[in-house]
């Protein structure tokens, strides 16, 4: 009788562990199935957010060509502070543009890092739970297909994270495109380039006053020469030469008057009793994006 008694017991206890057993295996198996459904729905996000990212840098390439564009219609003239000021504000406003879509891309890819990072942790630790099931030979079959299948998640979880990284880094060009502002080599070449013309066209022209004050204005170039004396204006050829010579006329009453006791001013021809100078507008190539 207790022999019998002995081998319902043993029987009992190995229905009971069986019964553990499975049970601890259908909780794993439907904590994977969320895991799985967690992982389907981030690397959906993440193909979002790689879109958003390739937006981010075509509008940083589109911003930065437009602000180039800009930049070289613009009429810089050395120790011109007002047009300097308005060049700065340009390629501030550029920056602006730039860096809120590159901080709210940044945020979003940090979303997505923090999302894979829970979703792994929870893969391989499905897996873990299955492979110690494997050791229950009532489920070990299954136990072990469990465990392949949330490895395989947390690889793919793993392949995941690598295409968010290795796209931040990628990312981190934008820094040096607009972002960089008068930083960015071209940004700072093209800023410069009109300052760098006037002053290579007044040395080519040998103007005797350069950006001379008067109330009209500061006219780029002043020459006292025997008979001829000049007004010259110097601008990108986004304007016409008929413009740049405009400009000129309208420092001509200020610039007789500043000068008329000048005793450079005396190799001009006079007229009502005041040195005469002939305006000139000069174009050069602006610069290009």
């Amino acid at each position: 009788m207790a022999k019998w008694i002995a081998i319902a017991l043993v029987i009992g206890l190995c229905g009971v562990l069986w019964a553990d057993a499975k049970s601890d295996l259908d909780s794993a198996k439907r904590d994977y199935e969320s895991v799985k459904s967690k992982y389907d729905d981030q690397k959906s996000r993440v193909e979002s957010y790689l879109e958003q990212s390739r937006g981010l840098r075509s509008f940083d390439k589109d911003k930065l060509n437009s602000l180039i564009e800009m930049l070289c219609k613009q009429d810089v003239e050395p120790n011109d502070r007002d047009v300097d000021d308005a060049v700065k504000s340009l390629v501030q406003n550029a920056v602006d543009s730039v860096q809120r879509n590159y901080s709210d891309t940044l945020r979003t890819a940090m979303d997505r890092v923090g999302g894979i990072e829970r979703i792994l942790e929870q893969a391989k630790a499905v897996r873990n739970r299955a492979k110690d099931l494997k050791s229950q030979d009532a489920v070990k079959d299954d136990a072990s297909r469990l465990t392949d299948d949330a490895q395989r998640l947390a690889d793919d979880t793993d392949r995941l994270m690598e295409k968010v990284q290795s796209d931040l880094k990628s990312l981190d060009n934008v820094k040096q495109g607009t972002m960089n502002g008068a930083n960015n080599p071209t940004i700072r070449a093209k800023m410069e380039y009109g300052k760098e013309k006037h002053k290579d066209l007044q040395n080519s022209y040998s103007c005797d006053e350069r950006e001379v004050v008067v109330s009209s204005g500061r006219p780029d170039c002043v020459k006292f020469t025997q008979d001829d004396c000049q007004i010259i204006e110097f601008k990108p050829d986004t304007w016409s030469t008929g413009q740049a010579e405009s400009q000129a006329r309208q420092y001509l009453d200020d610039v007789r008057r500043k000068f008329k006791d000048d005793d450079r001013a005396k190799k001009c021809k006079q007229v009502d009793g005041l040195p005469f100078f002939r305006t000139v507008g000069v174009t050069y190539s602006a610069c290009r994006s």
